[in-house]
């Protein structure tokens, strides 16, 4: 199947532009947070983390960009959850890690004094949920898509979907912004 008109080249190249842009600023992010001494706090740390997976997600929207301008569209279900499983991953961890960042700050502003009593490992505890939180929703996409290993999908944005539309492509594009 040709689906070269599926997205307009011109959509496909702004926002593999704009996931540039958001690469290096995000791996500035993580750059200045490791080499500056009074920017690794606990929430610091958590914004820094964040800032990486920003990052991972951007490698995964250049790359997802890089397959439309190559007209990959039509791959297996399985071959999609392959491609996009690193990518997947760090979209789960970006919305977890933005919930412990909330908290975070609530607790901050609601309780100062107890705040700075908070020991590390708690933070750590929060971290280590994050991730197998993640996990478990990856896997459990991965396991969806592999029950439609020999359909086709029309866009590597779509893998944990059993419908064959374009519906991750304008999503991509915002998210990004």
């Amino acid at each position: 199947m040709n689906a070269t008109n599926l997205v307009p080249a011109p959509m496909i190249y702004l926002t593999l532009a704009i996931s540039i842009i958001g690469l290096i600023g995000n791996l500035t992010i993580v750059f200045v947070t490791v080499w500056n001494k009074r920017l690794q706090s606990r929430c610091n740390v958590l914004i820094g983390l964040l800032a990486l997976f920003d990052a991972i997600v951007c490698i995964y929207l250049i790359h997802l960009r890089v397959l439309m301008i190559l007209d990959m569209y039509m791959i297996t279900s399985t071959k999609c959850f392959l491609f996009s499983r690193n990518g997947l991953f760090a979209l789960n961890m970006q919305s977890s890690l933005g919930l412990v960042i909330g908290l975070d700050r609530l607790y901050n502003v609601a309780f100062p004094t107890r705040y700075s009593q908070l020991s590390n490992s708690v933070y750590t505890s929060f971290i280590l949920m994050c991730i197998i939180f993640s996990f478990v929703i990856t896997f459990s996409g991965y396991s969806y898509s592999s029950r439609y290993g020999n359909r086709f999908r029309l866009s590597t944005t779509n893998c944990y979907t059993d419908n064959q539309e374009l519906y991750g492509l304008d999503q991509t594009f915002n998210f990004t912004l």
